[in-house]
């Protein structure tokens, strides 16, 4: 849920509007003794998470984002549906919103949220984290990898690598008998070391 002054929003899933289906519920708190139930709009997508910039929520699912006007509470506008790869981070900055994801790295222009725009795609490798370093930069973690991205998209439409570099420690190896044991990804590879020759 999002709460912004006197206005509570609700992300609601898997109910009586269907399989693959979300539905974003507004409520009017001015009176939080008496909340009251104001507009909704239904989205299609299994839901990750949503956020706030100033009358817009923006939605963002398993693979795409949508922005919905919420400027009248009373009738949320649903916008155009905005695919992408599996949403795993996003950030909001003045018009534009990123989305690190598995499928590489979006940047959306939002200034017009009911037909929201790709400014720019790239792929620096499947993206498992991101945090902002703020003016514009950010580190992209990949996803298995021992790799982190410096990332500058301070201009939407050009993102650019800075740095790379290896800041996690190696995957861990153990051998057992003629195994070696890899941990990787969550999963745990045995290699039979004869086999090598």
């Amino acid at each position: 849920f999002l709460v912004d002054g006197t206005r509570l929003y609700l992300l609601l899933y898997g109910g009586d509007w269907g399989v693959y289906r979300w539905r974003l519920q507004a409520l009017d708190v001015s009176d939080p003794a008496w909340p009251r139930e104001a507009g909704g709009v239904e989205g299609r997508g299994v839901p990750a998470g949503m956020w706030l910039q100033g009358e817009q929520v923006v939605v963002a699912e398993w693979y795409g984002m949508t922005v919905v006007d919420v400027s009248d509470l009373e009738q949320p506008k649903e916008g155009e549906r905005v695919p992408a790869g599996i949403s795993g981070e996003v950030f909001l900055r003045g018009e534009s919103a990123f989305l690190f994801t598995l499928g590489g790295i979006f940047a959306l222009d939002l200034s017009q949220p009911e037909a929201p725009e790709v400014a720019a795609f790239r792929y620096f490798g499947p993206i498992g984290s991101a945090s902002d370093l703020g003016e514009g930069k950010f580190r992209a973690t990949l996803y298995g990898w021992d790799i982190a991205y410096e990332i500058d998209l301070s201009d939407p439409q050009e993102p650019r690598l800075e740095a790379s570099r290896s800041d996690r420690p190696p995957t861990p190896r153990a051998t057992l008998g003629p195994y070696e044991l890899r941990a990787f990804c969550g999963s745990l590879y045995v290699e039979d070391r004869a086999q090598r020759r």
